[in-house]
Formats: C-alpha cells, structure tokens, sequence
C-alpha cells in the first residue's frame, strides 16, 4: 500500500511539472491582449463620395466618355488596388497604383469609347480588385443618338 502510495505522489507531482507554460519570466513572451492585438488584421474600406453609378445621359456627337469615382479609404489600414477587371475592351479604368491610407481620398477613372456603333444604349460594369473588405463595382451607362449621315 505504501508503495501504491509513492506511486500515485510521484505521478502527480510529475503531471504538474509537465503543465502548460504561460510566459512568466521567459524573454520574447507575450501576455495574451497582446496576442488579441495582434491577431486584429487592420482592413480597408472604400466608400464612393458620389455613387458608384454614372450615366451620361443621350449623347448627339461620337465621342469617349469619361467619368471620375471618388472614394476615400474608411478603414484602419491601407487600400491597395490590385486591378480593375473590365468585361469589354471599350472600358478602360485608370486608379492609383499607390496605397490609398485611412482617410484619403482618390479617384478611379472610367472610361467608355465608344467604338464602332453608330447609335444605342451601354451599360459597362467594372469589378474593383483590392485588399478592401468588400468587393465594389462601378458601373457607366447611357446612349449614344446620332443622325444618319
């Protein structure tokens, strides 16, 4: 019984060496806000000042249409735009190649041409690429109406 007994202490006391460290005194280690704090990933958010939609309207002439989206970055961390993917090659989109940082403002510039039609309606949507935490889209619309010749 006695050496049931030396057993079982010997146990116990080797279970609570084994234990799971918190930190205490060792170099480089981190209290467990820190850790939070670490972990929180700061985001980018675009807001469009004046909408993500444009239309320009019945135009009389054959001519490119251009039109400016500002934004501003309301997040905690910097916008980078990776690229701006076009579904037709008669829009083209310009934006900064540079981090746009939290509370700056910029512009993304969408391009329509018009091409080989005469006359007709358009509807071009661009999709935003970015490290934003939501995915934007911009669209351009309007019509094109033009005497025959």
């Amino acid at each position: 019984m006695k050496e049931l007994f030396i057993l079982f202490f010997g146990v116990l006391l080797l279970g609570s060496c084994g234990g799971k460290s918190t930190g205490g005194n060792k170099p480089g280690a981190k209290d467990s806000d820190s850790i939070a704090a670490d972990s929180v990933k700061k985001r980018a958010i675009i807001i469009f000042l004046n909408g993500k939609y444009h239309n320009f309207g019945v135009q009389k002439e054959l001519k490119s249409l251009t039109h400016d989206f500002v934004f501003e970055n309301h997040g905690d961390g910097p916008l980078v735009i990776d690229y701006i993917e076009t579904h037709c090659s008669c829009t083209q989109a310009r934006y900064p190649k540079h981090p746009v940082m939290p509370g700056e403002t910029d512009t993304i510039s969408v391009t329509y041409e018009h091409g080989v039609y005469k006359s007709g309606s358009f509807n071009k949507s661009c999709v935003i690429h970015s490290n934003a935490e939501y995915t934007q889209e911009l669209t351009v619309s309007g019509e094109f109406e033009l005497g025959e010749e």
